[in-house]
């Protein structure tokens, strides 16, 4: 069964090719851009209020009649639409004012205000992020994802125009899909190496995390610092720290989360892309307050609400944090709770453990592709030396061939000469014909003789020339065999190590899987343990529970008892006092008579 293009599995094996770059193809016979997406699309704006408490009501739904709009943002009353190969600006009434246009604007994905009269631009087909000057529309800086980082596709000039030759997905760095502005410079998202980094003021980059294959849209919380994106092929928000260290996922229980922003606090706005719906949810409580539907319109591919607030970018680097909310996981402080939030750290350190593991392996994938770079090098300058090679024997040979040519010339004009002088001995001898007719026949054969020794002469070093030629010619062709062989060689030994390669990553890819079903099944014990744990406490409980009852039927009963026993000794008492009392009046009255 094939897998879905969607699936994990599939993206890391059409990314993780070893020969994916640099790619085969040159630059200048890449095709258009607008061949790569020929169907158009939609922006739909809906009100869900300040603060995402209304209910959705969709106020526009705006389509582009000759492009496709990737992205929309509203700044200074203007709707910034970024196309597909360009940036469209329109007024109030949605009437084109602005076209923006530049030999890097291809495969946009993003675009959003800065907070200081810019805009940010993430282009994928030149792996780079473009600043555009809102008041004049020029592009002002230019960041393109280091080669240093992500390998090496293309040596892009600015003139060299991405529009016309359009790179596609397979032959891109990193396929950057977000750029957000952070701390005064860009935080940016790649979906082939699953990366989020950050460029700094001074425009040198540093990478956070990577190894989450498919993600779009990193941005920043405006609330606290925390560091947020989607996970397309899991379907989950994910947020971490400036660490790279993961805090929690939210799950939309989608196979492709294409995109995903904060309204205010905890309310978010997601796009699962196969449910065909845009949803509000709470990343807290996980409650999704409200739906959007796009059955209508077609499924919803980047989202974008009011811009980036001043707590996004303060300007001097610092942010405003909120307080820790009472019901998140980190600060309860009963005993479930307590338990809850131990085995959160521990499956966020487990989390943790498993990014190392993939960023080392990723460093042994860099290192096995610094080594493919380096065997395709050597057989580069293999196959420029046997270039040479057959150079200097195509040399060799015209310098044969000229002396031969000149000796040849040389041999003609000797020929022409001793015509000339025959001819002239002949005139002679017919001039003396008639007195020495005999010594003229002999003279003409001696002549005769030394033409036809001079021509054997000629002839012999003619064919001494060619035997010297061919042997020549033999041992070019010897060389040339010899150098096919080698060439023959290398290519075998660069397709036994690309194989060596190819099973060496499979046995890693093994091993990892191996390493996260044992910590999935460590996570399960620790669970099975935790709820052990809580049943015992439970029948501790409930145990004790019907101990006390005991014990107070008991103190009830020996109660009672005291209480029957009092009342007894009192009646005694009573008894005997009521006795004592008519002795003493007799007594009494006995005295009284006397």
């Amino acid at each position: 069964m094939e897998e879905p293009k969607c699936d994990i599995n599939n993206l890391e094996t059409r990314f993780g090719s070893p020969i994916r770059l640099p790619p085969l193809r040159p630059f200048d016979a890449l095709r258009p851009s607008r061949e790569h997406s020929p169907y158009l699309g939609s922006i739909s704006l809906y009100d869900i209020g300040e603060d995402g408490s209304r209910s959705p009501e969709l106020v526009c739904a705006f389509r582009p009649g000759t492009y496709k709009p990737q992205h929309a943002c509203w700044l200074d009353d203007r709707l910034w639409v970024l196309g597909a190969e360009h940036i469209e600006v329109y007024d109030a009434d949605l009437q084109s004012v602005r076209e923006i246009r530049d030999p890097w604007l291809a495969g946009n994905h993003t675009i959003v205000p800065d907070g200081r009269g810019a805009l940010i631009v993430s282009s994928s087909a030149s792996d780079s992020v473009l600043t555009v000057d809102a008041g004049t529309g020029e592009i002002a800086t230019v960041r393109r994802l280091p080669e240093a980082f992500y390998g090496f596709n293309y040596p892009l000039a600015r003139h060299d125009s991405v529009v016309d030759h359009y790179i596609i997905d397979d032959d891109q760095l990193t396929h950057v899909n977000c750029a957000w502005p952070w701390r005064r410079g860009v935080l940016v998202s790649s979906l082939i190496q699953g990366a989020v980094g950050w460029f700094d003021p001074d425009g040198e980059y540093h990478e956070l995390v990577s190894g989450f294959v498919g993600c779009h849209g990193a941005r920043v919380r405006n609330d606290v610092e925390e560091i947020f994106f989607s996970d397309s092929c899991s379907g989950m928000l994910v947020f971490v720290d400036l660490q790279g260290h993961v805090i929690r996922r939210v799950g939309t229980g989608s196979r492709w989360l294409h995109d995903a922003i904060q309204i205010r606090g905890d309310l978010f706005a997601a796009a699962p892309f196969d449910h065909n719906e845009v949803i509000l949810v709470n990343v807290t409580t996980r409650n999704v307050v409200s739906r959007i539907p796009c059955d209508a319109r077609g499924g919803a591919q980047f989202l974008s609400f009011g811009v980036p607030p001043a707590e996004c970018d303060s300007g001097d680097g610092q942010h405003t944090a909120a307080g820790a909310p009472a019901s998140r996981p980190g600060w309860m402080t009963n005993g479930a709770g307590a338990i809850n939030a131990a085995l959160h750290k521990q499956r966020a350190d487990m989390v943790y453990a498993r990014d190392t593991m993939i960023a080392k392996h990723a460093e042994q994938l860099q290192a096995r592709d610094a080594t493919i770079a380096e065997l395709r090098n050597e057989r580069l300058m293999t196959v420029a030396a046997h270039e040479t090679a057959v150079a200097d024997l195509d040399a060799a040979r015209a310098r044969e061939v000229s002396l031969r040519d000149g000796m040849l010339a040389d041999l003609g004009l000797t020929y022409r000469r001793e015509v000339g002088a025959r001819d002239a001995i002949i005139a002679r001898l017919h001039q003396e014909y008639t007195d020495a007719v005999g010594k003229r026949d002999a003279t003409c054969a001696v002549l005769e003789a030394a033409r036809v020794q001079d021509v054997m002469a000629r002839d012999t070093t003619i064919a001494e020339l060619n035997a010297r030629q061919a042997q020549e010619v033999g041992r070019r062709d010897a060389l040339l065999a010899e150098l096919e062989a080698a060439r023959a060689r290398d290519v075998a030994a660069r397709d036994t190590t690309i194989a060596e390669l190819h099973a060496q990553h499979a046995h890693e890819v093994g091993r990892r899987d191996d390493m996260l079903a044992e910590l999935g099944a460590q996570q399960a014990r620790e669970v099975g343990r935790r709820d052990a744990m809580l049943a015992e406490l439970d029948g501790t409980r409930l145990k004790e529970r019907s101990d006390r009852g005991a014990v107070i039927a008991n103190l009830r009963e020996g109660l009672a008892q005291a209480v029957a026993s009092h009342e007894a000794v009192a009646r005694e008492l009573r008894l005997d006092l009521a006795f004592a009392t008519r002795g003493w009046r007799r007594w009494v009255i006995g005295q009284r008579t006397r």
